[in-house]
């Protein structure tokens, strides 16, 4: 399989039902992308993989996207520097049996939504998500047994495998980013958060394999609707491509 030039963007966050609280301040938005493939990892004579996932993190927290609460309907551009990532994507070579397994590329987008929290409080919390995110992949890579792949079936058996994985670190973004967030203010600064703090509208994680961006012509849109009632609800839309 040849490698491709991977251009994954998120390019467009629109306001579909403003929130019915009206102590809410405008949204920001974390982006993690990243990928395992043949430039980052490698498969030994043993079948064991060796190599970190290459990472790729978005910038800035409060005011990164908008300064005030957009109205209902209106559609804020996502800045590159938030939510893109321009990379290639290079199939994993296995020993022996001359085959590949398939790269994988995906993205984490968290979107909340600003409150007393501070500044600094908020980016750190955006800097403990940077590393839990990367180390629970980085676990993933180092705990998977090749052995255990169906190699007439090998996409969906690395699938199922990295699925499951996914649902295991998912449980513990919340309460990571929070205690983040606490241990960067001071005994004042979380009393003043208590009345208010950030609003975790929701997120999404995204996974992508070689064969699938392939099957789909090279050309996938991405669209995913996050919130509720109270936090307003929300479209992240844009599109991953490969040439």
């Amino acid at each position: 399989m040849e490698i491709l030039e991977i251009d994954f963007h998120f390019s467009n966050l629109r306001c579909l039902k403003s929130p019915n609280n009206g102590r809410t301040g405008p949204p920001f938005l974390w982006t993690v992308f990243f990928k395992v493939d043949g430039q980052a990892v490698r498969v030994r004579k043993d079948f064991r993989i060796t190599g970190k996932a290459r990472m790729h993190y978005s910038e800035g927290s409060h005011g990164n996207l908008v300064s005030e609460m957009p109205a209902e309907g209106v559609r804020i551009g996502i800045p590159d520097a938030i939510g893109r990532w321009q990379t290639s994507l290079k199939p994993i070579p296995v020993p022996i049996f001359e085959t590949t397994f398939p790269a994988l590329i995906g993205a984490v987008s968290v979107l909340l939504m600003q409150g007393n929290v501070t500044d600094a409080g908020a980016e750190a919390g955006h800097q403990r998500l940077n590393h839990y995110i990367g180390d629970a992949i980085n676990q993933s890579i180092s705990h998977f047994d090749p052995r255990r792949v169906n190699i007439l079936h090998a996409e969906e058996s690395v699938k199922k495998y990295f699925e499951h994985r996914v649902l295991t670190f998912t449980e513990g973004v919340v309460g990571t980013v929070e205690n983040a967030v606490r241990n960067a203010q001071s005994i004042l600064e979380n009393l003043w958060s208590l009345t208010r703090k950030d609003t975790l509208v929701g997120f999404q994680i995204w996974e992508f394999y070689q064969h699938e961006i392939f099957r789909n012509s090279k050309q996938i849109p991405l669209s995913v609707h996050l919130g509720d009632e109270s936090k307003g609800l929300w479209e992240i839309s844009g599109n991953l491509s490969g040439r």
